[in-house]
């Protein structure tokens, strides 16, 4: 039941953080489309009032640039009126014609300065109900101004936000704030109103959207995700019962499989570089359930130990590995390399079951390479040192693999009788260019040459890597770069043909 409710519950509180951001990102584009509509006004009043202080001002009155400023204020859109100035006084009106009135007096405050600037004002002596934006540039001599009515402004916001119930401001300069919609009220015990905003240097656009807006973008974006919510609930639910019965009875599990012939084997080459062709094998075994799923090696091989079934396991690998070898040609001087787990290692039928793995396969004359990791703790060194010196006599060859990645490498070359050293991929893949450095390698390549050890390295799948490996001297290497896991008819196919081909300097087979 947890791990069904898990999803829900991480869904409830993803699609509410991805609501939030989903009218937040919507605040922020309507933010900047009010913020660019203010300003193409703004660059038209702008242009309205360069305009007007280049009329002809020499006959010095009004009535000369009147019909001037009714013609240019009746052609151009936006404008309640537009005039001229002395100073911070208006002495000619579109609106008025001649006039003597301080421009403080017609927008109703202060003027900021004399120059050039912008302002948003609540309302103007024509019209004070309803906000304006003024655009002037004074002077003491002659100055102008134009006065934009704020109707443009809010009409515009309005049809854009009122539909999501947003409330909407403008500030110009250090005006006034052209306001469109209802301030929201933060009522909601878990949704509350958000607010985003854009701005210019004399612009400044705020945008805030009501719990509500908040509440329907969550539902639009949950109602989205419940389906799938549903079925990773589902997928929980059985990922957990799965796991909880696999825990429960993975030794049964592997018995029925080993019964039920659900394990194979799948081969990768080892590719030998002073011979030019394929040396050998590593025996991979695999496990493919009835239902035709297939089980992870590391996971299943893992239960396996962990349920002391590993032996019985690694009892069965021998036997699919010899049913397996009588269908091949393998060359004179072919390893077969099986991995042992400590635990068979230290088991009293060890040697037995590598005799007999021995026995079936002797027909065909290839060589065993026992595989031991060094991630496996073995605690009864002297007893595993008598039985590997024993098969060793009898022809069986003892590799050390995954050097490197544990925590014993140089006690176990110390201890075991060993004949191979396989390099794990981690220090293949260090392997930039060819003439780069890898200390690591380097130093574990001298090592097995000191001790008189072949090495194998693993994992290799470039070019480079082949040859920065041949060049130091090693003997095997084995990687997709050669061949990738196959079945035992598939190896049987390639190793009469491709298996026979030398892998050149490219990485390619002759």
């Amino acid at each position: 039941m947890a791990a069904g409710a898990f999803p829900l519950l991480l869904g409830l509180a993803l699609t509410f953080l991805e609501s939030r951001r989903d009218v937040q990102r919507e605040l922020d584009a309507t933010a900047r489309i009010i913020l660019r509509h203010a300003e193409n006004i703004s660059e038209h009043a702008w242009r309205t009032v360069d305009t007007l202080k280049r009329l002809d001002h020499q006959g010095g009155g009004c009535e000369s640039l009147e019909r001037d400023l009714q013609r240019i204020g009746s052609i151009r859109t936006y404008f309640r009126s537009i005039g001229l100035t002395h100073g911070p006084d208006v002495f000619c009106s579109s609106a008025f014609g001649p006039m003597t009135e301080p421009l403080a007096d017609v927008i109703q405050r202060e003027l900021p300065s004399l120059g050039r600037w912008p302002l948003s004002v609540a309302g103007t002596t024509a019209v004070r109900e309803r906000p304006a934006v003024v655009f002037a540039d004074l002077a003491h001599e002659v100055g102008a101004y134009t006065i934009v009515d704020g109707q443009y402004l809010t009409d515009f916001m309005r049809a854009i936000g009122e539909p999501r119930g947003y409330y909407m401001t403008i500030v110009i300069g250090d005006g006034h704030p052209v306001s469109q919609g209802a301030p929201p009220q933060d009522t909601h015990p878990l949704f509350s109103p958000l607010s985003d905003g854009a701005s210019s240097p004399r612009i400044s656009v705020g945008v805030t959207a009501p719990e509500s807006e908040s509440v329907r973008a969550w539902w639009r974006v949950f109602t989205a995700f419940l389906p799938l919510a549903a079925i990773l609930s589902a997928l929980c639910m059985m990922a957990a019962a799965y796991w909880l019965r696999r825990k429960m009875s993975y030794r049964d599990e592997i018995r029925r499989g080993i019964a039920r012939r659900e394990f194979s084997v799948q081969y990768q080459p080892i590719y030998d570089i002073q011979a030019g062709r394929c040396g050998g094998v590593e025996a991979l075994l695999r496990w493919q359930r009835a239902d035709g799923r297939w089980e992870r090696p590391d996971v299943f091989i893992a239960a396996a130990e962990a349920e002391h079934m590993i032996i019985p396991l690694t009892r069965h690998l021998f036997e699919l590995v010899a049913a397996d070898m009588a269908q091949w040609q393998a060359p004179r001087g072919f390893h077969v390399a099986v991995n042992v787990a400590a635990e068979h290692l230290q088991g009293p039928t060890f040697v037995a079951d590598v005799r007999r793995l021995a026995a079936q396969i002797a027909t065909q004359g290839p060589r065993i390479t026992l595989e031991l990791t060094e991630r496996s703790l073995i605690s009864d060194r002297k007893e595993v040192v008598r039985a590997l010196q024993t098969l060793r006599a009898e022809g069986v060859d003892i590799a050390l693999d995954d050097f490197g990645t544990g925590h014993c490498a140089m006690s176990y070359l110390q201890a075991f009788p060993l004949d191979f050293l396989k390099i794990d991929r981690g220090f293949v893949n260090a392997i930039e260019s060819l003439d780069g450095d890898a200390p690591v390698l380097d130093a574990i390549i001298a090592l097995s040459k000191r001790l008189a050890l072949r090495t194998v390295a693993e994992g290799v799948e470039t070019a480079i890597q082949f040859a920065y490996l041949k060049r130091q001297g090693v003997l095997h290497v084995q990687g997709y770069l050669y061949a990738r896991p196959m079945s035992s008819d598939a190896l049987a196919r390639w190793l009469p043909t491709r298996g026979c081909e030398p892998l050149s300097s490219t990485g390619h087979l002759a």
